[in-house]
């Protein structure tokens, strides 16, 4: 194998390593956030326990509230729950914010879980906000 032949191959190995990148990334981002999706799940049932128990929803995750970690299981994203105080018997919202390399998934950097009388909605976002588009969040929470 001549120089110029080793060259051309490694060429064509880098456009190809480009093209694939997009799409690997995509896939590992999809995949994170799992860990978003079953940690928000675990801590809808935990404001479901608690409020079980109590006249109103937890209004956080620390030893006055529900007592868990602020940070999902893999570590890829951080937590959270609210309440608003004057609905706090009937509405709360459970959050997922990406962290580290998961950041870089824009369209779904934020993950939240809206509960309201019992009626489940999910949403997502860039940021705060939430504001996807159906189909954007449609994509979002698929696992």
């Amino acid at each position: 194998m001549t120089l110029i032949e080793l060259a051309i191959t490694l060429v064509i190995v880098a456009l190809l390593a480009a093209a694939a990148m997009p799409s690997w990334q995509h896939q590992v981002h999809r995949t994170r956030r799992s860990d978003a999706i079953t940690t928000l799940a675990q801590l809808q049932q935990a404001q479901e326990r608690w409020r079980s128990q109590r006249p109103v929803y937890a209004s956080g995750l620390g030893q006055d509230g529900l007592s868990l970690p602020t940070v999902s299981s893999a570590g890829h994203y951080d937590v959270g729950t609210s309440v608003l105080p004057d609905t706090a018997h009937r509405r709360y919202r459970v959050t997922a914010t990406a962290r580290g390399a998961q950041a870089s998934d824009t369209h779904c950097r934020w993950l939240a879980l809206d509960v309201d009388a019992g009626q489940l909605h999910h949403r997502s976002g860039p940021d705060a906000q939430l504001a996807n588009t159906a189909s954007q969040n449609r994509e979002c929470w698929k696992s």
